[in-house]
C-alpha cells in the first residue's frame, strides 16, 4: 500500500488535522480578500501567449508537495490539484537538452485533477467573501444563502500531506453537497465508495512516460447521508463536511531508474 495512504489513514483514525486560525491577527496585510468567485474557464489559453488570466484570481494553498488552486464558486467550487513530480518527460537526453520543452523526451507538468464540488441552488447569495490568510496558510469562502451562512476552509498539511477542506453551515443539517474528480487523462480510471458515514474517491493512472499515480479523496461528514454513484459522492443534510485529499506518483530521485519506482501499488 502507498505510503501516502497511510498518511491518509492515519489521519482518518488518529487525530484531527491541526486547523489554522481564522484571522491572522500579527499579519493583517497579509489577508487577501475577494468579494467574488475566481473565473473558471473551461479552455485554456494556448502556449506563448502569455494568457495567465485563467487562474489570476484563484487563490493557492501548497505544503511544497502538493497543493491546490480554489475557485470558491457559490454553486459549485473547484479545486485544482498539484503534485511536484507529476512530469511526464523520460531520462534525460541530448535530443532534450538541446531543443528544451520542444523536445518529446523533455515533457511538461501535468495537472493532476480538478475536484469538483456541487452544492445545491444558491437562495439570495449575500455578504459573499473569499480570503487568503498568507500568514496562517488559509484560504475561505463564506456567504449567506437561505437564511444559513456558510463557511469553508481550506489549507494543506505538511505532516500530514493531504489538502483539507471543511463544508460547515450556522445551522444544523445545511450541508448538502456532491464531489468528483475531473481529470484531462482519459485513461484514469475512477471509483467512487460510501460506507460507515463516509465516502472515498480513488484515482489510478499512469503517464505515457510510465509514471503511475493515485490521488485519495475522503469526504467525512458529521451528521446526515452519504452515498455513491459512479465516480461522485453525495453528502445529504449534514452539519458540516471535511474533506482529505492525498496525492502521489511512483517518481523516486534515482536516475538509474528512469526516475520512477516501479509499478504502483494497488490499494489494499
Amino acid at each position: 500500500m502507498r505510503p501516502f495512504f497511510f498518511l491518509l489513514l492515519g489521519v482518518l483514525f488518529h487525530g484531527d488535522v491541526l486547523r489554522a486560525a481564522e484571522e491572522s491577527t500579527a499579519w493583517k496585510s497579509s489577508l487577501i480578500r475577494f468579494s467574488r468567485p475566481a473565473e473558471w474557464k473551461e479552455t485554456r489559453p494556448q502556449k506563448g501567449t502569455g494568457d495567465n488570466s485563467w487562474a489570476k484570481d484563484a487563490t493557492p494553498i501548497g505544503n511544497g508537495r502538493i497543493g491546490a488552486l480554489i475557485y470558491g464558486g457559490v454553486e459549485k467550487d473547484r479545486l485544482e490539484l498539484t503534485e511536484i513530480s507529476m512530469w511526464s518527460g523520460g531520462f534525460c537526453s541530448a535530443e532534450a537538452k538541446d531543443k528544451g520543452p520542444d523536445s518529446v523526451k523533455f515533457g511538461s507538468y501535468q495537472p493532476f485533477g480538478t475536484l469538483e464540488i456541487t452544492y445545491p441552488a444558491a437562495e439570495n447569495v449575500q455578504d459573499y467573501k473569499r480570503t487568503l490568510d498568507v500568514a496562517e496558510a488559509l484560504a475561505s469562502v463564506s456567504y449567506n444563502s437561505g437564511g444559513v451562512r456558510y463557511r469553508r476552509e481550506y489549507f494543506a498539511s505538511v505532516p500530514h500531506q493531504v489538502v483539507s477542506m471543511t463544508v460547515q453551515g450556522d445551522r444544523p443539517r445545511s450541508v448538502e453537497a456532491s464531489f468528483r474528480l475531473a481529470t484531462l487523462h482519459p485513461q484514469d480510471r475512477i471509483t467512487a465508495t460510501a460506507g460507515g458515514g463516509r465516502g472515498m474517491i480513488l484515482m489510478q493512472g499512469s503517464l505515457k512516460n510510465g509514471l503511475a499515480y493515485e490521488a485519495c479523496i475522503a469526504v467525512l461528514p458529521r451528521g446526515g447521508s452519504v452515498t455513491a454513484d459512479g465516480g461522485t459522492i453525495t453528502v445529504r443534510q449534514a452539519d458540516s463536511c471535511r474533506v482529505l485529499v492525498s496525492l502521489a506518483t511512483d517518481y523516486v530521485l534515482d536516475a538509474s531508474r528512469n526516475w520512477k519506482g516501479g509499478a504502483a501499488p494497488q490499494e489494499e
